[in-house]
């Protein structure tokens, strides 16, 4: 039944136009190879990505020394703030033709927009061979975690669906129900949630979760605090934010199983995932490198600042481009015999839980999604919520380049009607518009601030 249900996706993906299946095989037969393949085949697709962003993309025509494309280091490294101000100097010829046209049709490219962890949103192209490689990632980590594509699973993942009181759209209903997934609301976790999902999956013969990290985490600390019985699972994989030793280690014990880190971002797309053996592994059309803040390369078992190159997307390179995210690479290859890069350490950027003024705990998955996705898309530069107390909160907006102030001030009344249901209907929020919303001492930025309760590890 799971291999009619992954056949059928299959067909599903190549009347969209998609080669996801092909991209899929090849990760497959990817994971047996010897590490020399591997590393030639790596080379051989940075050596054409790089010889067509020389020729077709203005931004590296103007910025890489004719000859010396051969080398990863004879590239920029790309800061979010610049890709953002070089956005359609980025593109190849051919595509920024095409973006000037007007929204695509078909399978072919999309426009992406971070709602910003860092609360700078970032928006990207990504073309069709993104988007295979993409998916395919996707079905990869599911294999990795033991439960591919159309084992039955729980979903605890945000959906505005719920929010906002609409539907999916029927393509996302149709891959949910091939998927053979469950979806539990991320975003409402108040005691009489937790406890129905719980019982949900005591009473159900689904042995796989698939959290969001910090939704995953506080399940399994309200069960362990209320002695609430919980059948064990086989695996749970968690995303959407960083997996902490301590969050890992609370889950694995509460619900008796492993606990896989999958790593992504939404303009990077899919980046490494753990294998059976523990391992955070670079999938294969990456490569990361670990920079100091000078840019040169860190030492295994060094912490530094993540470089992403995807060997592909050619419409919208994206070459060296830093996340804002801190990681450290591990110089050991793993038991399992894959022969992908393997992270050691991966630390993520410093988060804030809020806490409801009914004393759930809310996501701050939320409310980046929320904010700089759902309203804030293309308006709004930087956003900063803080809980100042136990019902109030503030709401700073810092408008994006060229948007009016009046502009992004409509947006008040609909963001504060999506947060009153999470935050709690009694809460009191205060939007304001503000020319800049500051770093913090570290030279951090943080989107979500709690100054009124930090919820104990």
């Amino acid at each position: 039944m799971r291999a009619l249900r992954e056949k059928t996706f299959f067909a599903l993906q190549r009347a969209l136009g998609s080669h996801a299946q092909a991209a899929y095989r090849q990760l497959l037969d990817q994971e047996t190879w010897p590490r020399d393949r591997f590393a030639a085949w790596q080379d051989a697709e940075f050596q054409h990505l790089a010889a067509a962003a020389v020729q077709d993309v203005p931004f590296y025509r103007e910025r890489v020394a004719p000859g010396t494309h051969h080398d990863l280091a004879a590239f920029p490294i790309i800061t979010k703030s610049e890709l953002a101000g070089n956005f359609t100097a980025l593109m190849s010829d051919a595509m920024r033709t095409d973006y000037e046209r007007g929204p695509a049709r078909g399978y072919t490219w999309v426009k992406v927009t971070s709602g910003g962890t860092t609360g700078l949103p970032t928006t990207v192209i990504h073309d069709a061979d993104f988007r295979d490689k993409d998916r395919a990632a996707r079905l990869y980590e599911l294999h990795l975690a033991g439960f591919p594509f159309g084992t039955p699973h729980v979903r605890l993942w945000g959906s505005m669906h719920d929010i906002q009181r609409t539907r999916a759209s029927l393509q996302q209903r149709v891959i949910a129900t091939l998927a053979n997934e469950t979806l539990l609301n991320a975003f409402m976790m108040e005691d009489a949630h937790l406890r129905a999902y719980l019982d949900l999956l005591h009473r159900s013969r689904v042995q796989h979760l698939l959290t969001y990290a910090d939704a995953g985490y506080q399940l399994a600390r309200f069960a362990w605090r209320h002695g609430i019985a919980v059948r064990p699972l086989t695996s749970i994989m968690a995303t959407g934010g960083t997996l902490t030793d301590a969050m890992r280690t609370t889950m694995a014990e509460v619900f008796r199983c492993r606990v896989h880190n999958k790593y992504g971002s939404r303009d990077a797309g899919e980046l490494a995932c753990d294998c059976d053996h523990g391992s955070l592994h670079v999938l294969p059309h990456l490569i990361i490198e670990i920079v100091d803040e000078q840019g040169r390369p860190c030492p295994p078992g060094v912490t530094g600042r993540v470089l992403v190159t995807f060997l592909g997307n050619p419409s919208f390179p994206l070459i060296r481009f830093d996340i804002t995210d801190r990681a450290a690479a591990s110089a050991a290859p793993c038991a399992c015999g894959r022969p992908f890069p393997v992270l050691e350490r991966l630390e993520g950027r410093a988060v804030d839980f809020l806490v409801s003024t009914r004393g759930g705990f809310v996501s701050p998955t939320y409310i980046r999604h929320l904010v700089g996705v759902v309203h804030g898309s293309e308006k709004v530069r930087r956003f900063q919520l803080v809980q100042e107390g136990p019902a109030s909160f503030t709401l700073a907006l810092q408008p994006e380049t060229g948007v009016a102030a009046d502009t992004v001030a409509t947006l008040s009344d609909p963001i504060r009607r999506d947060l009153l249901p999470v935050l709690g209907e009694d809460a009191h929020i205060t939007v304001s518009v503000v020319d800049r919303i500051a770093e913090t001492g570290t030279g951090k930025f943080q989107y979500v601030i709690n100054r009124h309760v930090r919820p104990s590890p």
